[in-house]
């Protein structure tokens, strides 16, 4: 029962005056700081004009910007966890990550590098993280190597989405 009477004054709260001055709500200044990433007052007062008159809500404006923002980058990385959880990639299992992270290596590198002495060797994957060993026969193997990065990054990527490619040296 507390819990409907906490909810009841929440929701009251948003439709609270802040700026007497502009008639500005809560919820007008939570919607904008949402609405349009604002980090300061003077963006608050620029979308609704709150805190441009006596000045007097700007310490409560200050306050419901920090609390949005805070509870806004929460709130965004719940969702990237869920969405992580949803496309899977907790819940497949190593050996099957590595059968299609060695289907990536082997498919770029017959595409992008057959015939320029450059192999890549899997090494380790962990959680999110891949680590290769790069070998080229080329006097400028640094190059190769970053375009090899990016092209096993992107390949490994559009399978798995969060995984990240590390060069062991």
């Amino acid at each position: 029962m507390n819990e409907k009477k906490d909810n009841l004054a929440d929701v009251s709260r948003l439709n609270e005056t802040i700026c007497f001055c502009f008639g500005v709500s809560r919820d007008a200044i939570v919607q904008a700081v949402l609405d349009n990433n604002v980090k300061g007052i003077e963006q608050i007062t620029k979308y609704t004009h709150a805190g441009g008159g006596c000045r007097g809500c700007q310490p409560d404006i200050r306050r419901i910007i920090d609390k949005t923002r805070q509870q806004n980058q929460m709130d965004q990385k719940e969702k990237d966890q869920w969405a992580k959880k949803e496309q899977g990639l907790d819940n497949i299992p190593l050996i099957k990550k590595i059968r299609i992270i060695e289907a990536v290596v082997q498919e770029k590198q017959s595409s992008y590098f057959s015939g320029l002495g450059v192999s890549v060797e899997l090494v380790d994957v962990s959680g999110e993280r891949v680590l290769v060993h790069f070998k080229s026969e080329a006097a400028d193997s640094r190059e190769d190597e970053i375009v090899w990065v990016e092209q096993l990054q992107s390949g490994i990527k559009s399978q798995l989405t969060g995984m990240v490619v590390v060069v062991k040296d």
